[in-house]
């Protein structure tokens, strides 16, 4: 996904040091910054040959030394940097000082994605506007290796250089081994804020999630207790990967969901790119996927072709090529040999080629 390069230009130098230093602690994978407490340094920079600002976050201090042509010709989008309401008055749209870091992040990539979309709709980063995936993770059998094809395949997505938001939804957490949760706050804190129509989803989205150090995916902190999500209903559900969505800073949302909570309706597939769903070839593993998929079609009764392209049936724990049942569904099976435990070097997961194919019939199917 594509950074934007963005220069601070305040004079304060240690406010210019916390936010150079928490944008690049909280933010790199977003923005590219560099900063600016001298006039004339600042100045010779943007003035030097081939030096393109996709975004200017500039105080009145700056603004007030130097006129429109010394910054404007090299410049995307300037946003000014207000201390207060009364702090200039100035053509350029703003954005508050002392606002939360996390909240002036997000409004910064808001006014640059409205700006530009003002100028050029064919040049919008590739961030504005881009089209997320939707990938549920889900199955009727358990230990059939759901959890592990999910996360493989959100480590594939960063590996690849894909953006990937990893959804864990499951009532008890299973991949604590990969994604070690750093903080309290997390889903069942969304959850509750969705179900009081908070304003602020995004925002708090992007304030709460984990950002997982070896591989850049990002997560939430899972579920206090089981109850959160046995009370949670499928709009609340698609309104949090909605508003997820609407950050428009991810390539993929993987979401891993257990049989417990069934999110398989008719409105949340909708909003699904494909969904993945892993099974085994044991007699009962067989039996469940059968039922699985009746009690689906049913639900969409003249729409079976559409269901179809939708779920990509998946053999795991299996030895050679899959057996060809509910052949409808399974044009090209896709064997994961033993692909059941994250106690091993999850490297050696993302080599196979089982998860390759997987991956490239997600992306190449589409």
């Amino acid at each position: 996904m594509a950074r934007l390069n963005m220069v601070l230009a305040d004079t304060n130098a240690e406010y210019c040091d916390f936010v150079f230093e928490y944008f690049n602690y909280r933010y790199k994978e977003r923005f590219r910054i560099d900063c600016f407490t001298d006039t004339d340094a600042f100045i010779k920079y943007i003035r030097s040959e081939g030096q393109t600002v996709d975004l200017l976050l500039i105080s009145i201090d700056f603004l007030s030394k130097m006129t429109s042509e010394d910054i404007e010709q090299n410049v995307k989008v300037i946003v000014e940097l207000k201390e207060n309401a009364e702090t200039g008055k100035t053509k350029y749209r703003s954005v508050n000082k002392y606002s939360r870091i996390d909240d002036m992040a997000q409004r910064l990539l808001d006014i640059y994605a409205d700006e530009y979309r003002l100028k050029d709709e064919n040049t919008l980063p590739e961030f504005a506007g881009k089209k997320t995936l939707v990938i549920p993770v889900c199955s009727p059998e358990g230990g059939c290796g759901k959890t592990v094809i999910a996360v493989a395949l959100a480590l594939m997505y960063s590996s690849l250089g894909k953006k990937p938001f990893y959804l864990n939804l499951e009532k008890y957490y299973s991949p604590v081994k990969i994604f070690n949760p750093s903080t309290l706050r997390g889903i069942s804190d969304i959850l509750f804020y969705i179900r009081n129509q908070d304003s602020n989803i995004r925002t708090k989205i992007t304030s709460f999630k984990c950002t997982d150090p070896d591989y850049g995916v990002d997560y939430l902190s899972p579920v206090a207790t089981p109850r959160d999500l046995e009370e949670t209903n499928i709009r609340e559900v698609i309104t949090l990967v909605q508003e997820i969505i609407s950050a428009e800073l991810y390539d993929v949302i993987l979401i891993d969901t257990d049989g417990s909570f069934d999110l398989l309706k008719p409105e949340f597939i909708k909003i699904c790119t494909k969904i993945v769903v892993p099974y085994t070839q044991s007699e009962y593993g067989i039996n469940k996927i059968k039922s699985f998929i009746n009690n689906l079609e049913r639900s969409f009764q003249n729409e079976e072709e559409w269901l179809r392209d939708k779920l990509i049936l998946t053999a795991n724990k299996t030895e050679g090529a899959a057996e060809r049942i509910l052949e409808s569904y399974m044009k090209a099976p896709i064997p994961f040999p033993l692909f059941n435990s994250m106690n091993g070097c999850i490297q050696s997961v993302l080599k196979h080629d089982a998860l390759k194919e997987l991956y490239n019939v997600l992306n190449f199917r589409i």
